[in-house]
């Protein structure tokens, strides 16, 4: 998901965010180092406010002034980049320059030619006149009387005036377009429409590593729109289908967490334990090995 999908989650700690937002959450930050550091700088400031005396406009106030002084300083950052001189400031001044200066030339030329005097229009001889067009010769007589005439061609065909062009096909938009506006839909909570789109996207025939993600999405709407039976064959297909793949990771795990979630302890445990064989130092190991402890 790109930076601007993942902005309203960056200020939440983990037990806010549901399973499929922490996933989603989680990738991003794996690949995106300023997102990383805007999350670190604001549980930090998060930290730090748990720390002092809650003033009496109560918690929710002091969190609310938190993220507000982190919005002003991430405005103050866009001002200061927004005031610093560019490099390219000399192009107008240049090109308005050059304007006026082609306008002055272009005055003058026309206004040396309409000083001439026409003296080839007074001086030039009539054209001849074009000759007449020399007359058709007679057909020959044909030998047999009843011999019908040749057939002529068939006329020229007009074009149909009427008829509409042919229109160029529409261009398709891409499995990875596809799958960014899937995401949306799905962070919107409109889950049949991220769920058509993205049965949209795995039509546009992506890559294998972007048919990992999309799959991983179409897991995280079913667990989203409540399905967690299916959500659990989708992430288990998406392990064993796409093993070379991160997505393979998150998703064996995502389905661990589902069976938690449902208290279904046996099958929590079988996939932990399939977890902890494939990925022994991956990103959830240690959550695997708590979750797995307490189950004992």
């Amino acid at each position: 998901m790109s930076c601007k999908g993942v902005a309203d989650w960056l200020h939440r700690d983990v037990e806010s965010l549901d399973e499929a937002q922490r996933l989603v959450l989680d990738d991003h930050l794996a690949s995106c180092a300023q997102c990383r550091g805007d999350r670190m700088r604001m549980q930090l400031v998060r930290g730090l406010g748990q720390a002092l005396p809650v003033p009496p406009a109560g918690a929710r106030e002091y969190n609310r002034a938190i993220a507000k002084a982190l919005l002003e300083g991430k405005r103050a950052d866009v001002r200061e980049e927004r005031a610093r001189p560019r490099r390219v400031k000399w192009i107008v001044p240049v090109i308005a320059f050059a304007g006026v200066a082609a306008a002055a030339t272009v005055a003058g030329v026309v206004a040396t030619r309409e000083d001439e005097p026409a003296l080839e229009a007074i001086e030039a001889p009539p054209a001849p006149a074009p000759p007449a067009p020399a007359p058709a010769p007679a057909p020959a007589p044909a030998d047999d009387p009843t011999e019908p005439p040749a057939s002529l061609p068939p006329p020229a065909q007009e074009p149909d005036r009427h008829r509409s062009p042919t229109l160029a096909p529409t261009h398709r938009e891409s499995a990875a377009k596809l799958l960014e506006r899937a995401r949306r839909e799905f962070a919107a909570k409109a889950f049949d429409d991220a769920e058509t789109t993205a049965n949209l996207a795995l039509a546009a025939k992506p890559t294998h590593a972007l048919a990992a993600e999309i799959h991983m999405l179409l897991a995280e709407i079913a667990q989203g729109a409540g399905k967690p039976d299916v959500a659990v064959d989708r992430y288990t297909g998406v392990a064993d289908t796409f093993k070379d793949t991160a997505a393979a990771e998150s998703a064996l795990y995502a389905a661990a967490r589902v069976e938690l979630k449902r208290r279904a302890t046996a099958a929590a445990r079988t996939l932990l334990d399939r977890y902890l064989a494939r990925y022994p130092t991956g990103r959830y190991a240690d959550d695997a090995r708590r979750e797995l402890a307490g189950l004992h």
